[in-house]
């Protein structure tokens, strides 16, 4: 996304993984970001980007949100912000995090006329043929906010594009998932399912280049984009036990596999949808080898527990 001068966007999800990297990206391209952010939201990192990134305490209140959308009126609005509960006891923290909190941003940008919306979606809302099929809570919660931002471009309040994400990975990551457990391991044991599942592994730069270029799409040609649903994966399918073998063959090092220690996840889906349309403009770039030179390289991985998707 370029502009002279620099653009301003407003960001929900900022401070995941996905939105903080995108944040570091935009504030490198002279670009100023304001944040939605909770009250109880660590922002310790994006604190550090600078005078360019601007934090809002304002994701709860619909008034505030608005006054936001009217003072900045930005050029794009990315929405990352999401809750994954792994308990049902946390049903309502849920709801309101991937469907409410969603509802009152696209509402704020209808009432005071900004357009371009880029949602982050995933692709365990589809089954492997590609149907709306949610695996879960979160993905169902995920489907039933894109079913309510339908009537919004229908009517043309608003212009988006949905990214379907895969299984994203990269340096600094710290989400509890199973390439960073790889990573976090160091020669110790390494407790693992089965292993049969297959997962389409896209480098993080990959993916921030896919939601920069949907802004870019979205402003200078939205009539290849608006309104559609584009895939950000690389086609290439790998299963754990494939993954532990090139991780040892990279590194160098021999991995303690513990197969069939842990049980799938519920509703663990074996086979994801293909990635059969890509974003017009962007493809992937870094193939699973590299990208795993290159996290060996940096070493950033905490390893810590966190379970948050996108």
């Amino acid at each position: 996304m370029s502009a002279a001068g620099g653009m301003k966007v407003i960001m929900t999800g900022a401070t995941g993984y996905i939105g903080a990297q995108l944040t570091r990206r935009l504030v490198g391209d002279g670009h100023v970001v304001h944040a939605v952010v909770r009250e109880s939201s660590d922002t310790t990192k994006l604190r550090k980007l600078g005078d360019h990134v601007h934090l809002h305490a304002v994701a709860a209140d619909q008034s505030q949100l608005c006054a936001l959308m009217a003072d900045v009126r930005p050029a794009v609005v990315y929405h990352f912000a999401g809750y994954g509960a792994a308990l049902h006891s946390d049903i309502g923290e849920l709801i309101d995090a991937n469907i409410g909190a969603g509802l009152r941003l696209i509402e704020a940008m209808a009432r005071t006329g900004v357009r371009r919306f880029v949602n982050a979606s995933s692709y365990w809302q589809f089954d492997s043929e590609g149907e709306v099929a949610p695996n879960g809570l979160y993905a169902a919660s995920k489907q039933a906010f894109r079913e309510h931002l339908a009537s919004y471009e229908e009517d043309g309040t608003l212009e988006t594009v949905h990214l379907i994400l895969y299984s994203i990975y990269g340096p600094g990551d710290w989400r509890r998932k199973l390439m960073t457990d790889l990573f976090a391991a160091r020669g110790g044991p390494l407790e693992l399912t089965g292993g049969d599942q297959y997962l389409d592994y896209v480098y993080i730069d990959d993916v921030i280049d896919a939601f920069s270029c949907a802004a870019t799409q979205l402003i200078e040609r939205p009539e290849d984009v608006r309104n559609q649903m584009f895939t950000v994966g690389t086609g290439k399918l790998t299963t754990a036990h494939q993954l532990i073998a090139l991780f040892e063959e990279v590194s160098g090092g021999a991995v303690d596999a513990r197969w069939g220690a842990r049980p799938y996840l519920p509703g663990q889906i074996f086979e994801p949808m293909r990635p059969d349309k890509p974003l017009p403009g962007w493809h992937s770039s870094v193939d699973l080898r590299a990208g795993l030179e290159k996290i060996i390289q940096i070493d950033q991985y905490s390893g810590s527990a966190r379970v948050v998707e996108n």
